[in-house]
């Protein structure tokens, strides 16, 4: 299924001028799961004493939207947690306020002091880049010429417990903090540190996402920077945008000659410094399979009309019952349940899961499917003949 992070900016105006993107995404909730993180539950605690009725309000919502799907990053580690918002509170809100608290660091006066350190025009030429791509080897550029002071103040950061951790969620809200301090879609002043970081949270809990949904074209921008720079292909979109290609990735998703279509320009895999690198599908075939491998750039002995598919590099427990009944597909209807029912506990108790073979007629191709495990992670193998 497609993983759509949602930032809090999105998710609280779901009461109000966002209800049609909570219609929609429950509308189709067959496609689309929406993780929460615990940069959602930070944004979430401002309001535990302030306001505890809005407090509730707001997991409440949480959980109507994101249900029992949770993203953790423990250090370079993501872990997968089948647990809902106040589940998550009831034994971590502690080691949650801890964390809300602890970030004192004085934020907007070393803003203010790196960028006396530098060059205006430097800064100028920084602040109106209108191409996201080109922001950091701009200010790659331009830091060469000022280490010193760049070192200063990423020693300063790394005077505050969450920042001595090298993983790539410290590596990402790192970035994220050099775009703001030089100048690159800054954050007004009257936000905290704590704040901005918890913005720099959700960046790198989206990382692993399939779509980030955010309001702030400002936090938009600079993830598009950071995504560029790390080679991540989360899809950042704002609300109305995504809303607009909701149904037209619900069509694409089951489109007859995807097949086909996607193995000439995504199953063929392109070189790079750090090797091969395989293009993630638009629009993942049956909405659970999101990259494709053209068999015969695997194997020159396989034939050309062979393709590999295979998910993400995770899976919620959620996304087993779509991905179950696709082994159903190829069977009369009633024994369909009891082979979904079949695969799902064999999945989750690990127990050897045979290989299931079956054929699927669309309007233009007969597909020959056959659905296996690699890896810990389904695969299929999938060959076929236009009809």
């Amino acid at each position: 299924m497609i993983k759509v992070y949602l930032d809090w900016n999105c998710i609280t105006h779901c009461k109000d001028s966002l209800v049609e993107l909570k219609e929609l995404l429950q509308q189709y909730r067959h496609i689309f799961i929406c993780p929460y993180g615990v940069a959602h539950l930070r944004d979430i605690q401002t309001n535990l004493n302030a306001n505890p009725k809005e407090y509730e309000k707001d997991l409440d919502l949480l959980t109507h939207i994101c249900g029992g799907h949770m993203i953790l990053c423990n250090n370079d580690r993501l872990e997968v947690l089948n647990v809902t918002p106040r589940e998550y509170l009831l034994d971590n809100g502690k080691d949650l306020d801890f964390l809300q608290n602890k970030f004192n660091f004085p934020y907007n006066s070393t803003r203010e002091l790196l960028r006396i350190a530098f060059n205006p025009k430097d800064l100028h030429r920084i602040a109106v880049e209108d191409n996201p791509q080109n922001v950091i080897p701009l200010i790659n550029s331009i830091v060469k010429k000022n280490l010193h002071v760049f070192d200063s103040i990423d020693a300063l950061l790394k005077q505050t417990s969450a920042y001595r951790e090298n993983t790539l969620e410290m590596r990402i809200k790192e970035i994220y903090f050099a775009l703001d301090m030089l100048g690159y879609k800054s954050e007004a002043k009257t936000k905290s540190f704590s704040n901005i970081d918890t913005d720099a949270h959700h960046i790198a809990n989206a990382c692993i996402c399939d779509y980030l949904i955010s309001n702030d074209k400002k936090m938009r921008d600079k993830t598009k920077a950071i995504y560029s720079h790390i080679h991540c292909v989360t899809k950042v979109l704002d609300p109305q945008s995504f809303m607009k290609e909701i149904p037209k990735i619900a069509q694409q998703c089951y489109e007859d000659d995807l097949i086909p279509k996607v193995m000439s320009t995504n199953g063929i895999p392109t070189m790079q410094d750090d090797g091969a690198h395989y293009k993630a599908l638009d629009y993942p075939l049956w909405g659970t399979f999101k990259y494709c491998y053209n068999a015969n750039t695997l194997d020159s002995n396989m034939p050309g009309n062979m393709a590999i598919f295979r998910p993400g590099s995770f899976m919620f427990y959620d996304e087993l019952r779509p991905l179950a009944t696709i082994t159903a597909l190829g069977l009369p209807e009633s024994q369909r349940e009891a082979q979904i029912e079949h695969y799902i506990q064999s999945y989750v108790q690990s127990k050897p899961i045979e290989d299931f073979a079956f054929t699927l007629n669309g309007n233009n191709y007969k597909y020959d499917c056959l659905l296996t495990t690699q890896d810990n992670l389904p695969a299929l193998r999938v060959s076929y003949d236009r009809i």
